[in-house]
């Protein structure tokens, strides 16, 4: 049924993102990769860095090319869905959240597999910054409190043991030393150039 959710909430102009939950509990590299969408989903909501991922949304064909689609530059795949959404809010276009629509994500990751796809997100952020500069999306503003919220996540709402919730936390911590180191290096690279 998860289309049929995904249509009843469907009209033009609105992008429907649903619900995407991992497939793989017993992996806790995957578990943690998609509770960390779950907190983004969570944190950037009502702001005009509010995001669905691509593999669970819905938008109306008409819209999609005014928009300009998914802009096909990026250097991985990696943020190309957080630009579209940028560029859809920027727009004034609407986003709705569609928590019936289903999907299990599948991603099995291990140690060395997680960093690289946290590395990736931080290789896409100066292309992402150049889309909200593009559509007069301010900048994301550090905030303590993101990272604090981050690491609080897995307690306040994951069902988890405590030691699966100190290893996700940790897990967090490590995501976003993949995601900043990789930034620093694209950044810094690609000056010196």
């Amino acid at each position: 049924d998860w289309l049929e959710h995904l249509m009843n909430a469907a009209k033009e102009g609105v992008m429907v993102g649903g619900k995407t939950q991992n497939k793989l509990g017993r992996n806790l590299y995957s578990d943690a990769s998609q509770s960390l969408v779950s907190y983004l989903y969570e944190y950037f909501r009502e702001t005009p860095w509010y995001f669905f991922t691509s593999n669970n949304l819905l938008v109306d064909r008409k819209t999609f090319l005014a928009v300009g689609g998914f802009d096909t530059h990026f250097r991985t795949s990696a943020g190309e869905d957080r630009a579209f959404c940028a560029k859809w809010l920027a727009r004034g276009f609407q986003m709705k959240y569609e928590q019936k629509a289903i999907i299990d994500h599948a991603h099995g990751l291990g140690f060395f597999s997680f960093w690289r796809l946290h590395r990736k997100y931080g290789e896409a952020i100066d292309q992402y910054r150049e889309v909200l500069t593009e559509h007069d999306v301010p900048p994301m503003p550090f905030r303590a409190q993101f990272y604090w919220g981050l690491l609080k996540w897995p307690f306040v709402f994951a069902q988890l043991s405590f030691s699966k919730r100190i290893a996700t936390s940790i897990l967090f911590s490590i995501s976003q030393l993949a995601t900043f180191t990789a930034f620093i290096k694209t950044r810094f690279g690609s000056e010196s150039k």
